[in-house]
């Protein structure tokens, strides 16, 4: 079972573990099972987008959400071969409920609940508990397409995701030579952004010197903003590069896993 006083790799092998496991599962089986026949009880047609979430607990007594979805690119859901899920544990740290996302290339994410948090207050959703913010989070960002930047002078390499309603800022934490993950610790929604304002260099600048909010600061920073500088141009330039990532997907990270039969 994990607990707060384990660190990132102990926790990162025990999620790729227990993902293994969850994957070969009967459990899985029965609720893919399950997740059709509700599709059917609903009358949801084949071609409909429908996500379902189920919690578990596993052997070790980990807490695990499972989402249940169509396929990637499955334009009719009609067996246990159309629907992939996605495994998330969570646990109670000791920067609160914390959340991992596993994935098949075993490199996880983590979210902690400053990120739903932040999450939930700019995109101005109702009350909500973390449990729930998280679920809303993960049905619409199935998947994730990443900017990563050099190391800083302590050795750590920040990283920007790029989202379907935003980004998330975070860090590339090495674990040891074969295993890293992402630490993502906060979200900025696009309007908070401002990128789809942003037409000329004043412009960027005016909203730049009038934000107060130190994240999206960051970001920009980060996107290579310098408000000493003249010259901005690197910011487009890595902004046009994020964009065309989204577009054709090349550096996308997907966390779907396919039901086996």
């Amino acid at each position: 079972m994990i607990v707060p006083t384990m660190n990132f790799e102990e926790i990162n092998n025990e999620v790729n573990a227990e993902y293994e496991i969850l994957l070969k599962s009967s459990t899985t089986s029965r609720l893919a099972f399950d997740y059709l026949s509700e599709r059917n009880k609903l009358k949801i047609k084949p071609q409909e987008q429908y996500i379902k979430f189920y919690s578990i607990k596993s052997k070790k007594k980990n807490n695990w959400l499972l989402m249940f979805l169509p396929k990637e690119n499955c334009q009719f859901v009609r067996n246990p071969e159309d629907i992939s899920m996605i495994c998330v544990l969570h646990y109670l740290s000791d920067k609160g409920l914390r959340f991992i996302l596993s994935s098949p290339s075993k490199v996880n994410i983590v979210y902690n609940s400053h990120f739903f948090s932040r999450y939930k207050e700019r995109l101005e959703l109702p009350e909500l508990n973390i449990l729930d913010i998280a679920k809303n989070f993960f049905s619409l960002n199935h998947h994730n397409t990443f900017q990563t930047f050099p190391k800083d002078e302590n050795g750590c390499s920040k990283i920007i995701g790029i989202l379907a309603n935003g980004f998330a800022l975070g860090e590339l934490v090495v674990l040891n030579e074969n295993n890293m993950l992402i630490n993502y610790k906060t979200f900025i929604s696009r309007d908070t952004a401002n990128f789809k304002h942003v037409k000329s260099l004043f412009e960027l600048e005016k909203i730049y010197k009038n934000n107060e909010d130190e994240e999206s600061k960051h970001l920009y920073k980060l996107l290579g903003f310098d408000e000493n500088k003249d010259d901005n141009s690197l910011f487009f330039e890595q902004w046009t590069n994020l964009r065309e990532k989204v577009i054709n997907s090349d550096e996308q990270q997907t966390y779907y896993q396919i039901i086996p039969s």
